[in-house]
């Protein structure tokens, strides 16, 4: 028996091809999300280069196992190979005679030739299944492809575009007699797509769009075409098609959509404003929120917003294109791992285990007494506390782990002087806060975005947050500054909002960090107000406990004439109003009167 898990896992390899390939496929996507991250200081064109290698590595690497290569032996026991163990006693010759051994042979009952084939396999079903899945994946791809032909041939010509088209395709080397420039009814674009005539497709109000922000956009949209982008990110899905079931390969592709995103941003940002082009990305991305996804290059969709927004502010990173050495680095580095695990095979190696015989009558003592409990899983000594002292007790055997104490919030970034660097921060900032996107959130807060930015109709970063049930952002903007009192009329606060949306874990952390329970805010009331009409009976109870005033009253305005008409609003009113007995029963008995 094997006990290494070296030669198991070579073992493990021998027996399945298949295993080898996914094998080879993890240590080649390793390989490119390392790379890519340790050139995330360098320019985006190099991480698009290098994720682009890496998958065009995995969709060779089945034809480089072909190739004649090296040959790993892999120990493999095999069957009946271990002698049994001999007894004390030595063996005579009749019992080595030729009759006596056919007698202790078992008997072996004959199988029926259909049984080999009577159940289908774990292998076989297995790979049934990545085969079914593949094809439903790949013709979904397909399906979206022939929609775009559709999208294609209803959009219409625009001719003050094309003028503009043909201007900046000159400038870029681009042939504009291969391009298309059509308006979609929809709210389809900006985005690309084609390999030999490419189509640009602009939304239909790009008709009242300024020059600039045709220029800002039809630049993006050439780059992408320059670089071949869409040819490259749809091979790469079919790879994704091919490894579903690989979560390595989705991340790449993930980075590789963001790398060209940004690669093409860096283009834009050669001859436009930082911050004029940061809040065309926001306005369009708020545009496209409902539109479908598509196999194609879109300039402004919702996913990494954040992100892309952060670097396009950020003015100490590298713009520009990858360079010749950058190129020349990245190919060679990409063929030498693939011929290097491409041919290369691993092979049983039959391999015979003898059991070994213990005389010893220590070392059969040794088997059977229980190990000693180590010295350092002593319990730790209690203080007059009774807790375990400096929180060791937990990594003795069969204690519970004490987690560690969080981190000291890191400082708040200085807030930027330039007020529309600050609102592009806070509109990103916000955008990642509704996502959930917590590495967004520190990378935005690092860069200088206030964590207390308002954005009208939105609230702040906090209020989005608290209304997501964004736990995790809400106790991280909390930890980095943010106000858990800060209101916004029409957005209320965050305590509100938590509360009327019934989360009560944020409404307890809101709590906790010092959010005022009574807090009214015009037109929105307060939070015990809004959860009673909305019948949130356990955030009711959370506030009631908690020592919320059952009789609070706030004036809702109705209309803005004159004079101004409205009414006066308590817990117990609102509830009655929504028909919630059972949150009218607990404000009735905490005191609550009409």
């Amino acid at each position: 028996m094997m006990t290494n898990p070296h030669d198991q896992l070579l073992a493990a390899l021998a027996g399945s091809p298949a295993l080898l390939a996914v094998a080879k496929a993890t240590l080649i996507a390793l390989v490119g999300l390392g790379a890519a991250r340790l050139a995330r200081r360098s320019r985006a064109s190099v991480r698009h280069l290098i994720l682009a290698l890496t998958f065009a590595a995995l969709m060779v690497l089945p034809a480089a196992a072909l190739v004649p290569g090296a040959t790993i032996e892999a120990p493999v026991a095999t069957p009946g190979a271990a002698p049994a163990a001999r007894s004390a006693a030595p063996e005579s010759r009749a019992d080595r005679s030729p009759d006596r051994m056919a007698a202790a042979a078992p008997a072996r009952s004959p199988q029926p030739r259909s049984a080999a084939w009577s159940r289908p396999t774990l292998a076989a079903s297995l790979t049934a299944a990545w085969a079914a899945v593949s094809a439903l994946l790949l013709a979904s791809l397909a399906l979206s492809l022939s929609r775009l032909r559709r999208v294609r041939r209803s959009a219409a010509p625009w001719p003050r575009g094309r003028a503009r088209l043909d201007a900046l395709a000159a400038g870029a080397g681009i042939d504009g007699r291969r391009l298309d420039l059509v308006l979609h009814r929809t709210d389809e674009g900006p985005c690309t797509w084609g390999v030999i005539r490419h189509a640009i497709v602009l939304p239909r109000d790009a008709a009242g769009w300024s020059d600039e922000v045709l220029d800002r956009t039809l630049v993006h949209e050439l780059e992408h075409i320059r670089r071949a982008d869409w040819l490259v990110h749809v091979a790469a899905r079919v790879v994704c098609c091919a490894y579903w079931f690989h979560p390595l390969v989705w991340m790449a592709w993930r980075r590789l959509r963001l790398a060209g995103e940004r690669a093409c941003d860096d283009a834009v940002l050669r001859s436009a404003d930082d911050i004029d082009y940061a809040q065309q990305l926001l306005a369009l991305a708020g545009q496209r929120a409902g539109a479908r996804r598509r196999p194609v290059l879109a300039m402004a969709g919702r996913s990494d917003l954040a992100e892309r927004i952060a670097a396009v502010l950020e003015r100490g990173q590298l713009r520009g294109r990858a360079g010749a050495r950058a190129v020349t680095a990245a190919c060679a580095g990409a063929a030498v791992l693939v011929m290097a695990l491409g041919p290369l095979k691993v092979a049983g190696a039959a391999v015979c285990h003898m059991p070994r015989l213990v005389h010893s009558r220590a070392a059969q003592a040794a088997r059977h007494d229980p190990p000693r409990q180590d010295a350092t899983c002593q319990p730790a000594r209690q203080g007059a506390t009774g807790h375990d002292s400096a929180g060791q007790g937990a990594a003795c055997q069969g204690s519970t782990p004490v987690a560690a104490a969080p981190q000291a919030a890191a400082p708040q970034a200085a807030a930027p002087r330039d007020p529309a660097r600050a609102a592009a921060l806070g509109g990103a900032l916000l955008e990642a806060a509704r996502r959930g996107d917590l590495a967004a959130v520190d990378a935005l807060l690092d860069a200088g975005a206030d964590a207390n930015a308002t954005v009208p109709g939105d609230g702040s970063p906090l209020i989005v947050a608290s209304c997501e049930g964004r736990a995790e952002v809400v106790r991280r903007l909390l930890d980095r500054g943010a106000s858990p009192g800060l209101a916004v009329r029409g957005d209320g606060n965050p305590l509100i909002v938590a509360a009327r949306d019934g989360r009560l874990d944020i409404v307890a952390l809101l709590l906790d960090r010092g959010a005022s329970i009574d807090q009214i805010v015009p037109d929105d009331e307060n939070a015990l107000i809004q959860a009673s009409a909305a019948g949130q009976l356990k955030v009711v109870e959370l506030l009631v406990r908690r020592g919320a005033d059952v009789n609070a009253r706030a004036w809702a305005a109705l209309s803005s004439g004159k004079p101004p008409r409205g009414e006066w609003r308590t817990p117990l009113g609102q509830a009655r109003r929504g028909g919630h007995t059972a949150v009218i029963d607990l404000l009735r008995g905490a005191g609550a009167r009409e």
